[in-house]
């Protein structure tokens, strides 16, 4: 699910114990996403572990759109701008399941896409229902090495419910514009439909935020302790924030994403 840019704000946040981060203000994405230095290695893994949240859905919109909301991992598509491949593992909230049109429905979610103009769904979106409840405990990752092979994990409770792995085939490689290597990583809350209404999902708090920049060792590293770090709000259609982003803190490398209630 491609972020999309509308405000970068100029201002720089400084938190203790973590180095300066840049913030935007997105139309969906509320989270952190670290870049590598120039000419650091790249990312080739991220995790985190969250309780899923309790999610009160919105009435669908005049035009029957329905709220989704997201927490997922995942690698690429964040800052720089530049089109890479965005692979991400998580658990999506939809509320516009038939016969349940106020109801959350709570679903283990995968997908990777090629983020060029236009977007190209390399593995395109997969839902796995029953498996997962508000009040689990997710723990997710996204890995990947310079051959191409990505291998995503989603535990619930301490039991593995989705472990796949894929690598893009020579015909997915030959119409892909965009670079296979991973430029970012993000832990991050989303409302994917974009420009429409956030459901009210409390608050998240993603704790044991990790990364890994080197292939060889494979050894996961604090997401504080990335030099090159960036904070992300979301609007809604009143150009109001529709979430708030938390520092990244260094107890359980942790931080957390509340909903914003309109007044």
């Amino acid at each position: 699910m491609r972020k999309l840019l509308v405000v970068v704000v100029a201002a720089m946040l400084v938190v203790t114990a973590q180095p300066a981060a840049a913030e935007d203000v997105t139309t969906i994405w509320s989270g952190w996403t670290a870049s590598p230095d120039t000419g650091a290695p790249f990312f080739y893994g991220v995790s985190a572990n969250w309780v899923v949240p309790k999610t009160t859905c919105n009435k669908p919109t005049p035009t029957g759109v329905h709220d989704l909301y997201s927490s997922w991992v995942g690698l690429g598509a964040g800052e720089p701008m530049i089109p890479d491949w965005l692979v991400q593992i998580g658990v999506i909230t939809s509320c516009g399941e038939v016969g349940k049109p106020n109801t959350p429905t709570y679903e283990i979610f995968w997908e990777a896409v090629d983020t060029s103009i236009p977007r190209k769904d390399v593995m395109p979106p997969q839902h796995t229902a029953d498996f997962v409840h508000a009040g689990d405990l997710i723990a997710a990752s996204v890995t990947s090495n310079n051959q191409g092979l990505w291998a995503l994990t989603l535990d619930v409770n301490g039991k593995n419910q989705q472990k796949l792995q894929f690598t893009p085939s020579a015909e997915q490689k030959a119409k892909s514009t965009a670079a296979l290597e991973n430029y970012t990583a993000e832990v991050i809350s989303e409302s994917p439909v974009t420009l429409q209404q956030w459901p009210d999902f409390g608050s998240v708090t993603f704790i044991n935020t990790q990364v890994i920049t080197d292939e060889t060792t494979k050894a996961w590293a604090p997401f504080i302790k990335q030099t090159a770090l960036r904070v992300t709000d979301a609007l809604t259609l009143a150009n109001k924030k529709a979430t708030k982003t938390g520092p990244l803190e260094p107890v359980n490398n942790s931080f957390t994403t509340t909903y914003l209630k309109p007044s």
